[in-house]
């Protein structure tokens, strides 16, 4: 069926859900989804990557929406109150059968430390062709209650 979309309109493909019409065509070695796709998907979007909260006495950190993409991802660094990207992110296995999902008990979608202990994170994306994202800086926002936000500062 999509073979048949495709011959049909040419560039345009469906992926799980998601329109992409662009002038490009997906390579074979680009994976399940088109890494021209990610790096769009991630680069529109840098203000989502990384989100805070505050719950159960701990202060967590959520990659969760970076980590949705990591079928077109290689690696993942951060760094915690520190602009030198020293740790990495492991990502999770990418499913081809479906490359979105995430298992929140299984994939390492996010880490907490004491209360307040996190004054920034900053984030590096690492895609599949080697290409590296802008370092970007976060900080969380000053939110009531348990609510997941972070605030993109660079």
């Amino acid at each position: 069926m999509a073979q048949r979309l495709r011959s049909m309109f040419g560039s345009l493909c469906l992926f799980a859900g998601l329109l992409s019409i662009s002038g490009e065509q997906s390579r074979a070695d680009d994976g399940p989804i088109p890494l021209s796709l990610v790096k769009q998907a991630l680069n529109s979007t840098t203000g989502n990557w990384v989100a805070f909260r505050n719950f159960d006495g701990r202060q967590w950190l959520y990659l969760s929406h970076v980590l949705t993409w990591k079928c077109g991802l290689t690696e993942v660094r951060y760094a915690i109150n520190s602009s030198t990207l020293t740790e990495r992110w492991p990502l999770p296995a990418c499913n081809p059968q479906n490359p979105y999902a995430l298992d929140p008990q299984a994939d390492h979608i996010y880490t907490y430390f004491a209360p307040d202990s996190v004054s920034f994170v900053s984030v590096q994306i690492v895609f599949a062709d080697g290409t590296e994202t802008a370092v970007m800086t976060y900080v969380p926002c000053d939110v009531p209650g348990d609510q997941t936000c972070a605030a993109l500062v660079q």
